[in-house]
This record gives structure tokens, C-alpha cells and sequence, in this order.
């Protein structure tokens, strides 16, 4: 682990996109893995300028997204072979923009794999249905409700992590009514404050 962090803070830096990262980690870790040893992992990054989010993912449970209008679903994202395996493994990068009032649920397994009383896993479709029932939708409310839950409701055999992200640019406001959502942008008067609020609207 500590070496894998120590290459994250090189190549994750090098500006390069998240599956050339993951398959530059993968091909340094593959060398003298004697002990056959290997990591799930998801790379993103995400633009501050408009909310892109390029994602790639090896091995790992894909990321869930809670829509401002409170819709749940999972990232759509190919998932190469865990890092250590294979050298040759290619990873694939998917693009998504959040919208204001968006958040993306990252977790380990430690979350779906934790076990019920009733001797079920935790699993995936529960954690849907948890952050789908939350009714505060921001990223530190939704965390702490996925972590309570489980918590309360099950026994953890491994890590639990959840990482909870949300995007809003300054000056964009946004509420639910019944029938819709509605997001209030007050750009900038300036030069720069216009040219940002015209990126955002054509992400």
C-alpha cells in the first residue's frame, strides 16, 4: 500500500488521464510481485471549471451517482483487472458532468461486503436504496448516513471508506420543485465571469 501511494503522488501529478495512470501504476506493481499481491482501485479527475469528471477503474466497485433530483445510479464504467495482475491489462476512461446539486458515492467493499444479521451482505441494492431514501443530498450528509447505516444496521469484516463528492460553482444556486429542478446562475460581471458561465452551460 505504501508503495502504491508513493506512485500515486508521482504519476497521478503527471497530468495524465485516469486509465493511462492506472496502466502506468499497474505496469510498475506487476515488477517483483512475488507475492502475487493486488489492489482495486479507482482513478478520477475531476475539472472544477465545469464539473468533468473523467473516471477509470481497476477492479473496483463502480462509483454511485445521486442526481439532485435524488436518482441513484451506477457509473457506467468498464472495469479493467485489478492492479498487480496483469502487465498487458489496458484500462478504459468514461466521462460524466455533475450538475450542481449532484454527488458521486465512491466506497470500498467493506461497505456492500459488510454482513446483515440475518447472514445477507450489505450489498449494492442496499446501498441504492439508502442514499435514494436520504433526504439531504449533500455529500457530507450523505456520507455520514451511509456510515451510520451500515454502522448500525451491520458488522464490517474489512475497511469501510466512503467518498462522497459534490460540484458547485460559485454563483449557481438550485432547488426542487414537483415537477423539476431548477438551477439560478448569477455569473460574474466580468469578462471571466461570463466566459466560465458559458463553459459550464455547454458542459
Amino acid at each position: 500500500m505504501a508503495r502504491l501511494a508513493g506512485l500515486l503522488g508521482v504519476v497521478a501529478t503527471s497530468g495524465k488521464s485516469p486509465d493511462r495512470i492506472l496502466h502506468e501504476i499497474n505496469a510498475r506493481l506487476v515488477e517483483d510481485n512475488d507475492a502475487c499481491m493486488f489492489i482495486t482501485i479507482g482513478c478520477g479527475l475531476l475539472d472544477i471549471r465545469n464539473g468533468h469528471i473523467r473516471y477509470a477503474s481497476a477492479g473496483h466497485d463502480a462509483p454511485l451517482l445521486r442526481t439532485a433530483e435524488g436518482l441513484v445510479a451506477s457509473l457506467a464504467v468498464e472495469n479493467g483487472a485489478a492492479i498487480g495482475i496483469d502487465s498487458s491489462a489496458e484500462y478504459s476512461a468514461m466521462e460524466i458532468v455533475l450538475a450542481p446539486g449532484d454527488t458521486l458515492v465512491l466506497f470500498t467493499d467493506g461497505v456492500t461486503e459488510a454482513w446483515m444479521a440475518d447472514g445477507a451482505q450489505f450489498g449494492t441494492e442496499r446501498l441504492v436504496t439508502v442514499l435514494s431514501e436520504a433526504k439531504d443530498g449533500s455529500s457530507d450528509a450523505l456520507l455520514r448516513h451511509v456510515v451510520d447505516t451500515v454502522a448500525t444496521t451491520a458488522r464490517a469484516a474489512d475497511d469501510l471508506t466512503v467518498l462522497a463528492l459534490s460540484w458547485t460553482p460559485r454563483g449557481v444556486t438550485w432547488h426542487r420543485t414537483e415537477t423539476a429542478m431548477r438551477w439560478l446562475i448569477e455569473p460574474q460581471v466580468s469578462n471571466v465571469g461570463v466566459a466560465q458561465t458559458q463553459q459550464w452551460l455547454r458542459s
